[in-house]
């Protein structure tokens, strides 16, 4: 999806619409089913497939959940003190998920998934 296509949409809503379908469908749901294929969990049809999806969103919005609820509780002084830590230093490179540089990496080579996520970047931008 080049940059002028995703302009060419209706409306801003539309186009971020498509865009967030576009990369869910191109990146994210390729991204989940091979990690539940490396821990031996494929799906047999498309019924399971979408199960699959579900159960995931469903587990994400329950973490969601609990990240928010930790973060209402104020913080100890052991995160306080990592905190300023990692903006001083940057995070530690060794906590970083190497297969999300890997797929990172891959989806930039391909133009359509580039342009898409640049076009998100700047949404998410424009909006806050």
């Amino acid at each position: 999806m080049s940059e002028t296509s995703t302009a060419n949409a209706s409306t801003p809503a539309v186009a971020g619409t498509q865009a967030i379908q576009f990369m869910h469908s191109r990146v994210l749901e390729p991204v989940f089913f091979h990690k539940l294929a490396e821990h031996g969990v494929v799906p047999r049809s498309d019924r399971e497939r979408n199960q699959l999806l579900k159960m995931g969103n469903q587990l994400f919005r329950a973490y969601q959940e609990e990240l928010a609820k930790q973060a209402s509780v104020s913080p100890s002084l052991i995160d306080i003190a990592a905190s300023e830590l990692d903006q001083l230093c940057g995070p530690d490179p060794g906590t970083e998920d190497a297969f999300a540089k890997e797929a990172t990496v891959a989806a930039m080579a391909h133009e359509d998934i580039r342009d898409t996520a640049l076009y998100l970047v700047r949404a998410f931008r424009q909006a806050q």
